[in-house]
Protein backbone atom coordinates (compact mmCIF):
# COMPACT_ATOMS: atom_id res chain seq x y z
CA UNK A 1 0.00 0.00 0.00
CA UNK A 2 3.03 2.58 0.17
CA UNK A 3 2.49 3.49 -3.60
CA UNK A 4 -1.68 3.67 -3.42
CA UNK A 5 -1.46 5.46 0.22
CA UNK A 6 -0.48 9.33 -0.70
CA UNK A 7 -2.87 9.04 -4.45
CA UNK A 8 -6.28 10.68 -2.62
CA UNK A 9 -4.07 13.72 -1.07
CA UNK A 10 -2.26 13.93 -4.64
CA UNK A 11 -4.93 14.44 -6.45
CA UNK A 12 -6.57 16.53 -4.02
CA UNK A 13 -3.78 18.84 -5.09
CA UNK A 14 -5.05 20.44 -7.37
CA UNK A 15 -6.75 23.86 -7.34
CA UNK A 16 -10.67 25.05 -7.40
CA UNK A 17 -11.86 28.14 -8.63
CA UNK A 18 -13.72 30.41 -7.56
CA UNK A 19 -14.94 33.70 -8.97
CA UNK A 20 -18.07 35.35 -9.08
CA UNK A 21 -17.78 36.52 -12.86
CA UNK A 22 -17.07 34.20 -15.86
CA UNK A 23 -14.67 36.71 -17.01
CA UNK A 24 -12.23 36.04 -14.02
CA UNK A 25 -8.73 35.28 -15.22
CA UNK A 26 -7.07 32.73 -14.31
CA UNK A 27 -4.85 33.89 -11.45
CA UNK A 28 -7.68 36.12 -9.64
CA UNK A 29 -9.53 34.15 -7.05
CA UNK A 30 -7.92 30.97 -6.92
CA UNK A 31 -8.38 28.80 -3.80
CA UNK A 32 -6.71 25.49 -2.85
CA UNK A 33 -9.79 22.41 -2.27
CA UNK A 34 -10.78 21.85 0.64
CA UNK A 35 -9.00 18.29 1.20
CA UNK A 36 -10.49 17.77 4.77
CA UNK A 37 -13.01 14.88 4.95
CA UNK A 38 -15.36 14.65 7.68
CA UNK A 39 -16.50 11.23 8.43
CA UNK A 40 -20.18 10.23 8.31
CA UNK A 41 -22.28 9.02 11.55
CA UNK A 42 -22.96 6.08 9.78
CA UNK A 43 -19.47 4.66 8.48
CA UNK A 44 -18.32 3.92 12.22
CA UNK A 45 -21.47 2.03 13.62
CA UNK A 46 -20.86 -1.90 14.24
CA UNK A 47 -23.68 -3.14 12.26
CA UNK A 48 -24.58 -6.39 11.29
CA UNK A 49 -26.18 -6.56 7.36
CA UNK A 50 -28.58 -9.10 9.21
CA UNK A 51 -29.32 -6.98 12.23
CA UNK A 52 -30.09 -4.07 10.45
CA UNK A 53 -33.25 -1.91 12.40
CA UNK A 54 -36.03 -0.53 10.44
CA UNK A 55 -35.90 2.25 12.58
CA UNK A 56 -32.18 3.36 12.02
CA UNK A 57 -31.62 2.50 8.19
CA UNK A 58 -34.89 2.00 7.11
CA UNK A 59 -34.29 0.66 2.67
CA UNK A 60 -38.18 2.63 1.84
CA UNK A 61 -39.72 5.70 1.13
CA UNK A 62 -39.21 7.46 4.26
CA UNK A 63 -35.31 6.84 3.80
CA UNK A 64 -34.72 8.36 0.46
CA UNK A 65 -36.12 11.19 -1.36
CA UNK A 66 -37.38 9.48 -4.89
CA UNK A 67 -38.47 12.36 -6.80
CA UNK A 68 -35.15 13.29 -9.16
CA UNK A 69 -32.69 11.91 -6.53
CA UNK A 70 -30.75 8.68 -6.86
CA UNK A 71 -31.53 5.60 -4.79
CA UNK A 72 -29.82 6.93 -1.74
CA UNK A 73 -30.01 5.10 1.73
CA UNK A 74 -29.35 7.23 4.79
CA UNK A 75 -25.75 5.66 5.50
CA UNK A 76 -24.46 5.85 1.92
CA UNK A 77 -25.21 9.78 2.13
CA UNK A 78 -22.52 11.93 1.97
CA UNK A 79 -24.40 15.48 2.41
CA UNK A 80 -20.77 16.97 3.11
CA UNK A 81 -20.12 19.59 -0.04
CA UNK A 82 -16.24 19.78 0.56
CA UNK A 83 -16.79 15.26 -0.30
CA UNK A 84 -18.70 16.75 -3.60
CA UNK A 85 -16.05 19.07 -4.41
CA UNK A 86 -12.98 16.82 -3.70
CA UNK A 87 -14.56 14.06 -5.76
CA UNK A 88 -15.05 16.87 -8.71
CA UNK A 89 -11.25 17.54 -8.80
CA UNK A 90 -10.34 14.10 -8.66
CA UNK A 91 -12.51 13.10 -11.03
CA UNK A 92 -13.72 16.02 -13.63
CA UNK A 93 -14.54 13.65 -16.47
CA UNK A 94 -18.47 13.92 -15.98
CA UNK A 95 -21.04 13.05 -18.13
CA UNK A 96 -23.92 15.26 -18.87
CA UNK A 97 -27.46 13.90 -19.77
CA UNK A 98 -29.90 15.80 -21.09
CA UNK A 99 -33.13 15.75 -22.67
CA UNK A 100 -32.55 17.00 -26.58
CA UNK A 101 -35.41 18.53 -28.13
CA UNK A 102 -34.40 16.78 -31.32
CA UNK A 103 -33.01 13.29 -30.39
CA UNK A 104 -34.51 12.80 -26.65
CA UNK A 105 -32.56 11.40 -23.45
CA UNK A 106 -28.63 12.07 -24.73
CA UNK A 107 -25.49 11.50 -22.78
CA UNK A 108 -21.91 13.24 -23.38
CA UNK A 109 -18.77 13.17 -21.87
CA UNK A 110 -17.03 16.25 -20.54
CA UNK A 111 -14.42 17.27 -18.05
CA UNK A 112 -15.89 19.87 -15.62
CA UNK A 113 -14.89 22.42 -12.75
CA UNK A 114 -16.44 23.60 -10.20
CA UNK A 115 -16.43 27.26 -8.82
CA UNK A 116 -18.19 29.38 -6.24
CA UNK A 117 -18.83 33.53 -5.63
CA UNK A 118 -15.76 34.60 -3.61
CA UNK A 119 -18.17 35.99 -0.86
CA UNK A 120 -20.71 33.04 -0.68
CA UNK A 121 -21.70 31.50 1.88
CA UNK A 122 -20.46 27.23 2.71
CA UNK A 123 -22.59 25.62 -0.19
CA UNK A 124 -24.37 28.81 -1.71
CA UNK A 125 -23.96 29.62 -4.89
CA UNK A 126 -21.50 27.46 -6.59
CA UNK A 127 -21.81 26.19 -10.36
CA UNK A 128 -20.30 23.75 -12.48
CA UNK A 129 -18.41 24.84 -15.95
CA UNK A 130 -16.86 23.65 -18.77
CA UNK A 131 -17.02 23.18 -22.45
CA UNK A 132 -17.96 21.29 -25.90
CA UNK A 133 -17.06 21.18 -29.14
CA UNK A 134 -19.37 23.51 -31.36
CA UNK A 135 -19.68 20.29 -33.90
CA UNK A 136 -21.29 18.45 -31.21
CA UNK A 137 -24.70 17.68 -31.70
CA UNK A 138 -25.60 18.41 -27.83
CA UNK A 139 -24.50 22.22 -28.36
CA UNK A 140 -27.95 22.71 -29.66
CA UNK A 141 -29.72 21.04 -27.31
CA UNK A 142 -27.80 23.45 -25.00
CA UNK A 143 -28.78 27.08 -26.93
CA UNK A 144 -32.10 25.94 -27.95
CA UNK A 145 -33.48 27.24 -24.91
CA UNK A 146 -36.03 24.70 -24.13
CA UNK A 147 -33.80 23.01 -21.57
CA UNK A 148 -35.51 23.05 -17.91
CA UNK A 149 -32.45 21.03 -16.35
CA UNK A 150 -29.59 19.08 -16.94
CA UNK A 151 -27.96 16.08 -15.06
CA UNK A 152 -24.39 15.87 -14.29
CA UNK A 153 -23.09 12.88 -13.11
CA UNK A 154 -19.25 12.04 -11.96
CA UNK A 155 -18.21 8.48 -10.84
CA UNK A 156 -15.29 8.10 -8.63
CA UNK A 157 -13.74 5.07 -7.90
CA UNK A 158 -15.62 1.60 -7.50
CA UNK A 159 -14.72 -1.71 -6.94
CA UNK A 160 -15.98 -5.82 -6.78
CA UNK A 161 -16.07 -6.99 -2.63
CA UNK A 162 -16.14 -10.67 -2.64
CA UNK A 163 -18.60 -12.49 -0.26
CA UNK A 164 -15.45 -14.10 1.04
CA UNK A 165 -14.76 -11.12 3.20
CA UNK A 166 -18.70 -12.03 4.92
CA UNK A 167 -19.13 -13.92 8.11
CA UNK A 168 -21.39 -16.48 6.79
CA UNK A 169 -21.80 -18.32 3.41
CA UNK A 170 -24.98 -17.22 2.53
CA UNK A 171 -24.05 -14.13 1.10
CA UNK A 172 -23.28 -12.72 -2.35
CA UNK A 173 -21.06 -10.04 -4.42
CA UNK A 174 -21.31 -6.74 -4.23
CA UNK A 175 -19.82 -3.52 -5.85
CA UNK A 176 -18.79 -0.87 -3.50
CA UNK A 177 -18.28 2.50 -5.43
CA UNK A 178 -18.88 6.72 -5.35
CA UNK A 179 -21.05 8.38 -7.44
CA UNK A 180 -21.77 11.89 -7.39
CA UNK A 181 -25.37 13.73 -9.12
CA UNK A 182 -26.02 16.98 -9.83
CA UNK A 183 -28.70 19.15 -11.32
CA UNK A 184 -29.04 22.50 -12.50
CA UNK A 185 -29.91 24.74 -15.31
CA UNK A 186 -27.72 25.55 -18.34
CA UNK A 187 -26.29 29.01 -19.15
CA UNK A 188 -24.69 29.37 -22.46
CA UNK A 189 -20.73 31.02 -22.76
CA UNK A 190 -20.35 31.88 -26.29
CA UNK A 191 -18.74 35.23 -26.12
CA UNK A 192 -14.79 35.23 -26.65
CA UNK A 193 -13.65 36.73 -23.84
CA UNK A 194 -15.82 34.51 -21.72
CA UNK A 195 -14.84 31.24 -23.26
CA UNK A 196 -11.16 32.61 -23.31
CA UNK A 197 -11.50 32.96 -19.40
CA UNK A 198 -13.45 29.59 -18.94
CA UNK A 199 -10.26 28.20 -20.67
CA UNK A 200 -8.06 29.78 -18.28
CA UNK A 201 -9.59 28.75 -15.10
CA UNK A 202 -9.86 24.92 -17.01
CA UNK A 203 -5.99 25.22 -17.39
CA UNK A 204 -5.23 26.58 -14.25
CA UNK A 205 -7.35 23.87 -12.21
CA UNK A 206 -5.18 20.90 -14.93
CA UNK A 207 -1.58 22.33 -15.80
CA UNK A 208 -0.99 25.62 -14.53
CA UNK A 209 2.18 25.81 -16.40
CA UNK A 210 0.61 25.46 -19.79
CA UNK A 211 -1.04 29.04 -18.97
CA UNK A 212 1.88 30.94 -20.19
CA UNK A 213 1.67 29.17 -23.88
CA UNK A 214 -2.19 29.70 -23.73
CA UNK A 215 -1.06 32.99 -23.54
CA UNK A 216 1.28 33.14 -26.02
CA UNK A 217 -0.04 31.54 -29.16
CA UNK A 218 -1.28 33.74 -32.15
CA UNK A 219 -4.27 35.52 -31.57
CA UNK A 220 -5.98 34.22 -35.05
CA UNK A 221 -4.99 30.97 -33.83
CA UNK A 222 -6.69 31.64 -30.61
CA UNK A 223 -9.65 32.74 -32.49
CA UNK A 224 -10.47 30.04 -34.44
CA UNK A 225 -10.01 27.89 -31.53
CA UNK A 226 -12.32 29.58 -28.81
CA UNK A 227 -15.02 29.40 -32.61
CA UNK A 228 -14.87 25.97 -32.44
CA UNK A 229 -16.23 25.51 -28.57
CA UNK A 230 -18.94 26.59 -26.69
CA UNK A 231 -18.42 27.08 -23.06
CA UNK A 232 -21.66 26.73 -20.55
CA UNK A 233 -21.73 27.13 -16.64
CA UNK A 234 -24.68 25.09 -14.17
CA UNK A 235 -25.61 26.75 -11.44
CA UNK A 236 -26.35 24.11 -9.01
CA UNK A 237 -30.15 23.52 -7.38
CA UNK A 238 -29.48 20.10 -5.69
CA UNK A 239 -27.09 17.72 -5.67
CA UNK A 240 -26.81 14.28 -4.33
CA UNK A 241 -23.27 12.38 -3.43
CA UNK A 242 -23.67 8.33 -2.81
CA UNK A 243 -20.95 6.34 -1.06
CA UNK A 244 -21.28 2.84 -0.82
CA UNK A 245 -18.28 1.49 1.46
CA UNK A 246 -19.90 -1.62 3.39
CA UNK A 247 -21.49 0.65 5.98
CA UNK A 248 -24.14 -1.89 6.61
CA UNK A 249 -21.89 -4.37 7.18
CA UNK A 250 -20.20 -5.43 10.91
CA UNK A 251 -16.68 -3.93 11.80
CA UNK A 252 -14.88 -7.47 11.54
CA UNK A 253 -16.04 -7.64 7.73
CA UNK A 254 -15.39 -4.24 6.97
CA UNK A 255 -12.06 -4.56 8.39
CA UNK A 256 -11.05 -7.38 5.78
CA UNK A 257 -12.75 -5.85 2.56
CA UNK A 258 -10.07 -2.67 4.27
CA UNK A 259 -7.80 -5.10 4.71
CA UNK A 260 -7.77 -6.84 1.23
CA UNK A 261 -8.24 -3.61 -0.74
CA UNK A 262 -4.85 -1.74 1.14
CA UNK A 263 -2.78 -5.37 0.64
CA UNK A 264 -3.68 -6.69 -2.65
CA UNK A 265 -6.46 -4.42 -4.46
CA UNK A 266 -6.16 -3.10 -7.52
CA UNK A 267 -5.14 0.82 -8.08
CA UNK A 268 -8.92 1.29 -7.80
CA UNK A 269 -9.19 -0.25 -5.10
CA UNK A 270 -6.44 1.08 -2.75
CA UNK A 271 -8.41 4.60 -4.45
CA UNK A 272 -11.17 3.27 -2.79
CA UNK A 273 -9.83 2.37 0.41
CA UNK A 274 -8.36 5.29 1.35
CA UNK A 275 -11.72 7.04 1.11
CA UNK A 276 -13.08 4.28 3.78
CA UNK A 277 -9.91 5.78 5.96
CA UNK A 278 -10.65 9.61 5.25
CA UNK A 279 -14.22 9.01 6.60
CA UNK A 280 -13.58 7.10 9.15
CA UNK A 281 -14.61 9.14 12.17
CA UNK A 282 -11.74 10.73 14.25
Amino acid sequence: MAEGAPLLREYAGKTCIEGSNPSVSANQNVKPPQRKLRGFSHFGADLSHAGMSQENFPLVRGDVAYIGRMYTPKHFDLPDLSHARLMIQEHPLATLMLIDPTHGLSATPVPMIWGAPSDATAGEGWWLEGHLARANPHVAALMSGQLDQVLVQFNGPGAYISPSHYDTPLSVPTWNYLTLQVHGPVQVIDDEAGKDALLKRLIATQEPDYAAQWRGLPPDFQHKLLGAIVGFRIPVTRWTMKAKLSQNRNAAERARILQHQEHHGSLEEQILARWVRELEPR
